[in-house]
């Protein structure tokens, strides 16, 4: 996959996204001078307690890159109701979904 390191050294298990790489392949005529990520932190949950650790080792492997700037932000969730697709006569037309930005 072109979006991928292949730098990472073998002898871990980490693969890492090269985002200088994917940003020169998906816009090949154009000059890339800086990127911007958009991010919030996770929330540690107790399933997955590594997950917040992770992240932080990633962003912290991002902050190294030049050009590069890291925006933080906040997820937001809540309830939103979503019409069906294909709803079944005699029933609902659209759903409650739990929904994160």
């Amino acid at each position: 996959m072109a979006s991928i390191s292949t730098t990472a050294p073998s002898r871990t298990p980490f693969r890492w996204l090269d985002l200088w790489h994917l940003a020169e392949v998906l816009f090949p005529q154009d000059t890339i001078n800086r990127i911007c990520y958009f991010t919030a932190l996770l929330n540690a949950r107790p399933n997955t307690p590594l997950q917040l650790r992770r992240q932080l080792v990633y962003l912290r492997a991002l902050a190294t890159l030049p050009n590069l700037e890291i925006h933080y932000g906040r997820f937001r969730s809540g309830t939103k109701c979503r019409p069906l697709a294909e709803p079944a006569p005699g029933l609902p037309t659209s759903m409650l979904f739990r929904d994160s930005e």
